[in-house]
Formats: C-alpha cells, sequence, structure tokens
C-alpha cells in the first residue's frame, strides 16, 4: 500500500488483511442475490453431480457424472465435479404448495474430500482443522450444470414444467448458454479425515460449506425432477492446482466492500479508511461515469497537512514475485486536482516489492511509499487525458504503465529493482482508490473521483 507514515498506516492494512481472512472463513458465507457475475476462463473441468429428487416424500439421490464436458467462454475458476474431489450433502425441507405451483427448497451441503482447501491459495497445518487465513477469498460458485427436467408426475409440456427462482444470476460456465449460479464467500478446509458429516454448518472446524439453498417451482403435477450441479472455485499453487491464472472484476452495481447482507453478487474488497479530515465520501453514481459506464463508484476525500489521506479498497490474492499479474482500471477526477501530487492510487503488491501508480493532474507515473514518483512518467494532458489506465507486472524485469488499459504500448516502466519494498512483505494484494500525502504548509486540493470498472489478474500482464 502506500504512505507517508509507511510503518504504521501499512501495519494498519495488514491488521485488517488478517482480519478479513478470518471473516472469510466464518461469517461471510450466506448466498446472495444480486447483479449477474462473469466469471473469468477455466483450465479444466472435473465433471458434474447428477441431482434426482422426489418432491413427494424428500428422497434425493446424488451421483457422480464423471463424464468430460467441454469447458464454456468465459469462465476462470477450476470446475468441482469429481466423487474424488468434493462431496454433496442434500436434505430437503419440504414441500408447499401454493397459487397453482409446487415450491420445493432443496439444501446442499459440499465437503472438500482433498488435501488442499479450496477457495484459498493458503496451504493447510496438517492436522489443524481452525479457520485458516485466506485473504479474500473469490468464494466458491455452485451452478446448473443440467436444468432441471420432470421425470415422473406428468408429461413435461405447457403446464408439466419446473424451474429454480433463487438463483444469485447465470453465467457461461461450460456451456455458451447461460447457466444459474449460486455464490458463497467460504473457504472450505482440506478433509479432516471424517467418514461422515452431519452437512449442517462446519465452516472453519471441517471441510463442509453451510448449506446452498436451492427453489424449485414446479407444476402441482410434479413429483420427480431431474438435474445436474458442479462447483466452480479457484484451484491455486502451491495446493496442487492447476489454474496458471485467474481474474477478479469489480463493475459498480453496489461499493465493492458490500457486506453479506447486502446484493452483491461479485467477490468483494475490503476497505482502508485513513482520512483523517473527514468521512469518505463513497456511493454508486449514476451520471457522469468514465468510459460511458451507465453506473461508477464515487469516492471523495478530504485532503490535508502533514497527514496523508486514504480511501482504498483492496483484495488480497495469490501473486508471487516471478509471477506476472497486472491491475486495470477505468476511472477519472471530477474535480479539479492537484496538478504534481497524485490524487488517484492504482497497484499492485506481490511478495517483495509493491508496483503502484500516482495519477495526478499533470503527471502520471509510478511511485514509492510516500506518494514520491519514482520513474519519468508522462503528463496526461499530452496524451488525450486517458481515463483507464493499466499497472502491469512482469516477473522481476518490469513493471510498466499503459493507458488507455487496451494499449499493448507502455507509457512508462520501471526496473523491478527499483521498486519500493512493502514495510511488511508476504502479503500480495491489490488496491485502488483516493490518496494524498499530505503536504506542508499547503493541503492539495480535496479530491472526488469516479471509477466504472476495476480488473486485476494473477499470472498474466493484459487482458
Amino acid at each position: 500500500m502506500i504512505s507517508r507514515t509507511s510503518t504504521l498506516r501499512f501495519g494498519t492494512a495488514v491488521l485488517a488483511i488478517a482480519l478479513a481472512g478470518v471473516v472469510a472463513c466464518s461469517n461471510d458465507s450466506q448466498p446472495v442475490t444480486g447483479g449477474p457475475l462473469t466469471p473469468p476462463p477455466v483450465n479444466s473441468h472435473l465433471g458434474d453431480f447428477m441431482v434426482d429428487a422426489n418432491l413427494v416424500t424428500g428422497e434425493i439421490t446424488v451421483t457422480p457424472a464423471e463424464q468430460s464436458i467441454a469447458p464454456g467462454r468465459g469462465v476462470s475458476a477450476v470446475l468441482f465435479g469429481s466423487s474424488t474431489r468434493v462431496k454433496l450433502w442434500p436434505h430437503a425441507t419440504g414441500l408447499i404448495t401454493s397459487g397453482g405451483v409446487k415450491l420445493d427448497t432443496i439444501y446442499f451441503g459440499v465437503e472438500n474430500l482433498m488435501t488442499n482447501s479450496i477457495g484459498t491459495f493458503v496451504t493447510p497445518t496438517p492436522g489443524t482443522y481452525v479457520a485458516v487465513s485466506p485473504r479474500d477469498t473469490v468464494g466458491i460458485f455452485m451452478f446448473m450444470s443440467v436444468t432441471p427436467t420432470v421425470t415422473a408426475g406428468c408429461s413435461p409440456g405447457p403446464s408439466c414444467t419446473v424451474t429454480t427462482i433463487n438463483q444469485a444470476g447465470s453465467a457461461s460456465f461450460t456451456t455458451l448458454q447461460k447457466q444459474a449460479y449460486w455464490y458463497k464467500k467460504v473457504v472450505l478446509q482440506h478433509y479432516d479425515g471424517a467418514t461422515d458429516h452431519a452437512g449442517t454448518d462446519y465452516q472453519g472446524r471441517n471441510p463442509i460449506s453451510n448449506d446452498y439453498p436451492l427453489i424449485f417451482q414446479a407444476s402441482t403435477g410434479v413429483t420427480n425432477i431431474k438435474f445436474g450441479i458442479s462447483l466452480s472455485a479457484p484451484w491455486t499453487p502451491p495446493n496442487g492446482g492447476v489454474e496458471s491464472s485467474w481474474t477478479i472484476s469489480y463493475s459498480p452495481d453496489s461499493l465493492p466492500n458490500a457486506s453479506a447482507t447486502s446484493t452483491r453478487t461479485e467477490p468483494p474488497w475490503q476497505f482502508l479508511n485513513l482520512d483523517f479530515f473527514g468521512t469518505p465520501d463513497t456511493a454508486i453514481q449514476t451520471t457522469s461515469c468514465p468510459g460511458g459506464a451507465t453506473t461508477c463508484l464515487r469516492i471523495g476525500t478530504t485532503n490535508g497537512v502533514f497527514l496523508p489521506t486514504e480511501a482504498i479498497y483492496y483484495r488480497g490474492d495469490s501473486l508471487g514475485a516471478s509471477q506476472n499479474g497486472y491491475i486495470s482500471a477505468t476511472v477519472k477526477p471530477s474535480t479539479t486536482i492537484d496538478n504534481n501530487i497524485p490524487s488517484i492510487i492504482l497497484g499492485l503488491q506481490d511478495v517483495a516489492k509493491v508496483a503502484q501508480i500516482g495519477i495526478a493532474g499533470k503527471k502520471v507515473g509510478f511511485i514509492n511509499n510516500s506518494g514520491t514518483f519514482i520513474s519519468p512518467g508522462f503528463d496526461p494532458t499530452t496524451h488525450g487525458n486517458p481515463t483507464s489506465y493499466r499497472v502491469s507486472k512482469f516477473g522481476t524485469t518490469w513493471a510498466k504503465l499503459y493507458a488507455p488499459s487496451s494499449s499493448q504500448v507502455a507509457l512508462d516502466s520501471i526496473a523491478y529493482s527499483s521498486l519500493q519494498a512493502p514495510t511488511v512483505a508476504g502479503l500480495p494484494f491489490f488496491f485502488f482508490g483516493n490518496y494524498s500525502p499530505g503536504e506542508f504548509p499547503t493541503a492539495p486540493a480535496n479530491a472526488t473521483t469516479l471509477w466504472s470498472s476495476v480488473v486485476y489478474a494473477v499470472g498474466t500482464t493484459s487482458p
């Protein structure tokens, strides 16, 4: 991160990250509903579970389907569905008939059968089953790989149908057609050796998630249905993972740090508020958004003297020194910002170095932890005042700055060895927001910025 009093302020961020890890394991696992998510490419697909359900008796049979299905476009997580990797624990809550339709809720607990955790890159300690710090887990998606069909009770047709009604959204996981999904911000601990579980809520103690509720609406004549479900989650090194890259995106339909009870379906971010001179203004705005977007995130901060100001969103993720990575954003100030002192920050940190840019009115370039420019940079007013930027890290060789973010020609670069080390090493994460170093004797102008998209990726330097 960035700060003039780096030890104190970065220590605060470290504390926030540590706390976020515990919360991700234990508290923030409720299913959510809201806007659609576009998951990022899948490297392998490991099968599905076929489910036969009797809506009258509540009997449910789950059969692992090991067949290979060609991965669809637009997915970025390994899919779990093999009987050797996860196990489903289903139970029904009872049938309700109302308004000429049947409503049946089937709950699915998910047990991790592998020796590595799902949803985090942290290697578990053998013999311990307490919550490990996952930084900010991407979470786990359960999706409908085979749409539900009627198998008994009536002949399928206009008056004999079944569908799901409570999905969080739809996305292309394994087919070109959109598939319904349910999402939890949860980590599944590694297998604990037990042969059976009750399948309720074991988060942090055993490798079972609390339940995913799937609500089915069926015609009154339907008695039996069949469908297929699978799971999507990061399976990363060093836990035997096969993914070499993955992408996280933020589109402002709600605040990035939305809580478990909110309507946000994308993996959430953490928020670092160190504004000593006022309360940051954070809200979703529907006018004047950069890039022609219909919604954007507004961040407003009050700058002062001596003390720096930070209102920064961040996510911890697995980024090693030798790995490539990037973060890009579409952003613009909606107020006049200082010409030479950065007001906007965008960057990433691996386990050893911080690659971050500062954006001022007439200079954009790499900065150190005190907000001082350490690269030649460029004047945005002579480059068309770009509203999108990308910071890319090329392993341990270079960090480069691109504007617009889609460009393949860098406008600024700095050797990896010239980047500053973080105050606390070994905590990789990605971040964006407002920043002011706190000048003396005159404070920089207050800043209000508008963000219409933020994307970061591990394992690649460009989209």
